[in-house]
């Protein structure tokens, strides 16, 4: 988890977690980071949201496989692999792999990506969204706040609900 008021050009590449709560906390009130780049991660069974991206701009996450993640115990708002929440500029997700989320079938939630709250400027291609029991890419009701969402040449296999 990042804390502080600003980060600058912040790069996390080539790590792999396992059994992991949070990979990746970055949203919010804990820092604004302008230029964040992700790739080539692995996490595989996350127990809460693997990435909570918000409070960024510029945030480009690539190359990265996210297999089965789920908590330990049943969790009532679910496991989601990437939340994104109040990014601005251009933010690029692509070329990912999104391999089996959420607790069980028919659980809540256990979206590959998740659209919380504002987001500006997203860009979702060449990613393979597997087997999620949740959404794959979930964008609540923002209609007058989430704008320039390009959702494109992503391979949605069994992605749970619509």
């Amino acid at each position: 988890m990042l804390y502080g008021a600003q980060s600058n050009g912040l790069v996390i590449r080539n790590n792999a977690a396992l059994r992991t709560s949070v990979f990746y906390g970055g949203g919010g009130s804990e820092v604004f980071v302008n230029g964040l780049l992700l790739q080539a991660n692995t996490v595989e069974n996350c127990g809460g949201n693997c990435y909570s991206i918000g409070g960024a701009t510029g945030v480009t996450l690539e190359d990265s496989v996210f297999l089965r993640d789920r908590p330990d115990r049943f969790f009532i708002y679910g496991t989601t692999d990437i939340i994104f929440g109040s990014v601005e500029g251009i933010n690029v997700v692509r070329n990912n792999d999104f391999n089996r989320r959420g607790e069980t079938e028919g659980g809540p939630d256990g979206c590959a990506i998740d659209f919380e709250t504002s987001a500006t400027g997203v860009v979702l291609s060449g990613n393979t969204i597997s087997h999620s029991w949740g959404a794959g890419v979930m964008i609540f009701g923002h209609a007058t706040t989430s704008h320039g969402l390009n959702i494109s040449g992503n391979t949605f296999d069994q992605a749970g609900c619509e």
